[in-house]
């Protein structure tokens, strides 16, 4: 970290909704918070942004802005009482929590206004920004990961969940491979679905045009072997 940041680890804050831990890491938050006394608090993902707004708007904090990086309520896994509950809240603190919410597309702020999270001009897309760097040739990348130079190669680089949806991806690529077994499918990224999707290449026996390369350190790197 820069030593201009001080970072501050919430052992409270997990990921699953658990009243206890999310309590205690609203408590922390708060009083954080009430310590540092910010002009500015910006919250990042739909568990961290419920804690963070609530707990700074609860110090009087003046400027709250909030980045949701997909809304929960458009999560495919779950059920419609649940996305409906999910809209509600993100309503409710985007009117009583929030000064400005940063979506990272367009598509995701079309969602929040289809919705009727809030009015249009307390939404702004800025895309994630990424730095320039070096990147090496497509052969290279191909030949470490064992891709003919002639391959036509369609990539992926995102956890293995549900959020997700590796079997849209995993089903088209079985189609297109059928068609023309010159087509590879990289899917890099890990999670609690690969088990699932390396039985599926098995059953389907296509152990040679489908490549799990599990989590990369390097994904942005991987991305030139993609066409």
């Amino acid at each position: 970290m820069n030593e201009q940041v001080t970072f501050i680890l919430c052992d409270f804050l997990v990921r699953e909704i658990k009243p206890k831990y999310d309590l205690l890491a609203y408590q922390f938050i708060s009083k954080k918070i009430k310590e540092i006394k910010p002009d500015i608090v910006h919250c990042h993902s739909s568990k961290a942004g419920v804690i963070g707004r609530l707990a700074a708007k609860r110090q009087g904090v003046k400027k709250i802005f909030y980045t949701p990086h997909a809304y929960s309520f458009l999560a495919p896994e779950f059920s419609g009482k649940k996305k409906f509950l999910f809209v509600q809240i993100e309503k409710f603190l985007s009117r009583f929590a929030t000064t400005q919410t940063f979506c990272v597309s367009i598509a995701e702020m079309q969602a929040a206004l289809e919705v009727n999270l809030d009015k249009t001009d307390k939404f702004q897309v800025i895309y994630n920004g990424l730095p320039e760097i070096d990147l090496p040739s497509k052969e290279t990348i191909r030949a470490q990961l064992g891709l003919e130079k002639a391959a036509v190669v369609i990539g992926n680089n995102a956890r293995m969940s549900e959020q997700k949806n590796p079997m849209f991806f995993m089903e088209i690529a079985r189609k297109m491979i059928r068609q023309n077994a010159n087509w590879h499918f990289v899917w890099a990224g890990d999670g609690q679905l690969m088990p699932l999707f390396q039985s599926f290449i098995k059953q389907n026996g296509l152990e040679e045009n489908i490549h799990l390369l599990g989590e990369r350190p390097d994904s942005e790197i991987v991305v030139t072997a993609y066409d």
